[in-house]
């Protein structure tokens, strides 16, 4: 590791500029028509080819060829995808910027971290931020950041702070709460502290059912994860404590978590397929699989998805009904399983490596759950846990 002091101003202030963008990536002055914005995209290849002309001595993990690798497989399907099946070029410069992200950027962090950059202090400003941004929604207006974000929600659901949608504000929750819990560098109190902070934002401001189910699967694999049984315990405890809040306090009554709760309570798994918001994100993370199969596990590419779920009520016998056409697989993991096929190994393989401790590796079973629903494949804040996971493995190997 080298201290902060010695890395040049310049190679400074576009790491400090890199990391705002991952932990704001819904943020943008101009509209560009997407959720996730790509300067975090931008940041990082302009970091990366700072650094390398600069000729500096960078950390180096066997990784990083597997992260290449997958980027040069994703390359080659974009230009199949433009110059033999005449694919839309917007589809394609799309979904190679998700694959850029999800390879470059991590390498980036991992440069950056190892070179100085105190991530906590960074971590802990964001939270504070989305804290705050969600606090002036809810007393003022939630179109208060109309002028930054596209905003999405209605009177039952919760605020979306700098978030386009309850839910994607409860996810960056998740995952900062992800960060804290399982760095080394956050004290234990400190963990409670920020681990109540979040669960907080996520019920009473995002309100957002769907998290609150990853708190439960991430609580399961505590409880698998002996080094981290302890936290598993006290957050099993709070979120029963908060279920039966949820259940009985007045603030919830007309809101869409309380109606999602009581409708599992009620109808079981069957309520992925009554409600229509959990069953077309339910029925992308099953075609990714069911395509990823029945393409013999070879790439799908960027625009075949789409007639999938053309046929989704055929091929589900009903079960999938709800939801528009679209190619953009809103699953982080099953859209690389479907578009790149058994080539997604590659990227799998590098997220293995760059755990090498064995505690960790079990843990990282509560990050990818929601992973599988609710991520897109470009967020940039699945990168940074990815990055925060493989230099905390290293400190304790």
């Amino acid at each position: 590791m080298i201290e902060e002091s010695k890395v040049s101003i310049i190679e400074k202030a576009l790491s400090y500029l890199m990391f705002m963008c991952v932990l704001f990536p819904y943020i943008s002055i101009v509209h560009t028509g997407f959720d996730s914005q790509p300067y975090a995209i931008i940041c990082s290849l302009i970091y990366l080819l700072y650094v390398f002309s600069q000729k500096q001595k960078v950390i180096y993990s066997p990784a990083f060829i597997f992260l290449i690798l997958y980027l040069i497989v994703a390359f080659i399907i974009s230009v199949v995808e433009i110059y033999l099946l005449d694919t839309e070029l917007l589809i394609v410069a799309r979904a190679l910027a998700n694959y850029i992200s999800i390879t470059l950027l991590p390498i980036a962090l991992i440069i950056s971290l190892s070179r100085g950059i105190n991530s906590k202090k960074l971590i802990i400003l964001a939270i504070f931020t989305y804290l705050l941004a969600g606090m002036l929604q809810y007393f003022i207006s939630v179109d208060i950041f109309n002028f930054i974000l596209d905003i999405r929600t209605t009177e039952n659901r919760g605020v979306t702070s700098l978030a386009p949608e309850p839910t994607y504000y409860g996810v960056v929750c998740f995952l900062f709460n992800f960060i804290v819990i399982t760095s080394s560098d956050f004290k234990r109190n400190e963990k409670l502290f920020f681990s109540f902070l979040l669960l907080f934002q996520t019920v009473f401001l995002a309100k957002s059912s769907m998290v609150l189910l990853f708190y439960i699967m991430f609580i399961m694999s505590s409880f698998i994860s002996i080094k981290y049984l302890y936290r598993g315990v006290v957050l099993f405890f709070s979120t029963l404590s908060i279920i039966y809040i949820i259940y009985n306090l007045d603030y919830f009554e007309q809101t869409r978590i309380k109606s999602i709760l009581v409708f599992f309570l009620d109808k079981g798994f069957y309520a992925f397929a009554m409600d229509a918001s959990m069953n077309e994100r339910l029925s992308h993370v099953f075609f990714s699989f069911y395509g990823f199969i029945d393409n013999f596990m070879f790439p799908g590419g960027y625009a075949s998805f789409e007639k999938l779920l053309q046929n989704k009520e055929s091929i589900s016998s009903g079960f999938f009904w709800y939801g528009g056409v679209s190619n953009k697989i809103m699953s982080y993991i099953g859209a690389n399983i479907y578009e790149t096929g058994f080539f997604s190994l590659l990227y799998f393989t590098a997220i293995y490596i760059m755990i090498p401790n064995d505690k960790l590796k079990i843990s990282t079973f509560g990050f990818f759950i929601p992973l599988f629903a609710c991520i897109p494949l470009g967020n940039p804040i699945a990168g940074l846990v990815v990055t925060l996971l493989y230099l905390e493995g290293v400190k304790n190997v």
